[in-house]
């Protein structure tokens, strides 16, 4: 990396980190997700109207998300940051790598059948936002899951290398994402959560994920998150709730 590319680098980390700060004391709504969260820490999203707390823990899934013991210690991170304070909002942002890679790695080593084992996470993940709501009396908005973008034989990168251990196809990935979405917000209207769903935004006319969203770096498989973000600022439905209806 070039000493300027580092400075604006540094720079850019420097800003995040002081919005983040100001976040934490004046901040509305929680945002509670996976490495893929760390999106909303953009200088634009946090001048959304209300303010946005980030907690964005790596590795975290929805799988993992009823046992204390997990590597990740998101279930106990999450848990301390929802009783903070009084939030009036909280957004999940979970599950990429349940869609990506846990899902079909708990079906294979327990001879489960995929729908079993995405049935398994669901009921994980819904049964830790359901007891937020609970415990924090917030308004609960989930974000539908990101689209996966490592293509099949891709092996570049920890993250690809790690997934290249499951034999389920980019296709096949990508219609397990959907589905689960489509099951995640089937399942959160009953439950007073508000869902809002990128999938439309996310896809180009031919139903593949846009070509601008795949990372600049062929290594990295979260979504570029420049393109990202203006797309996550524009959502009507994500500002009206973060600003509580008063946008």
């Amino acid at each position: 990396m070039k000493f300027v590319d580092k400075l604006k680098w540094k720079f850019h980390r420097l800003v995040e980190e002081l919005l983040q700060f100001r976040a934490m004391i004046s901040a509305e709504t929680l945002l509670l997700g996976d490495s893929h969260a760390a999106v909303f820490k953009k200088p634009l999203l946090q001048r959304c109207r209300g303010g946005i707390r980030v907690i964005s823990v790596s590795g975290a899934t929805a799988s993992g998300m009823k046992n204390p013991n997990s590597s990740t210690n998101a279930l106990k991170i999450f848990k301390s940051q929802i009783e903070r304070k009084k939030w009036k909002r909280i957004i999940f942002y979970l599950g990429e790598v349940d869609v990506g890679f846990v899902i079909w790695f708990r079906a294979e080593k327990y001879g489960l059948s995929i729908e079993k084992s995405a049935q398994e996470a669901l009921e994980s993940y819904l049964s830790v936002i359901s007891h937020a709501k609970l415990a924090s009396n917030a308004e609960i908005a989930v974000l539908s899951v990101p689209w996966p973008t490592i293509r099949d034989g891709h092996q570049m990168g920890e993250v690809a290398n790690l997934r290249s251990k499951i034999k389920a196809s980019y296709s096949e990935r990508k219609n397990l994402t959907l589905n689960f979405n489509a099951d995640l917000k089937s399942n959160s209207v009953p439950r007073e959560f508000t869902y809002i769903d990128f999938d439309p935004c996310v896809c180009d006319e031919s139903g593949e994920l846009s070509v601008g969203l795949y990372n600049r770096n062929p290594a990295d498989h979260h979504y570029d998150y420049d393109v990202f973000s203006l797309i996550l600022f524009n959502n009507a439905a994500l500002r009206e709730f973060i600003a509580g209806g008063n946008v």
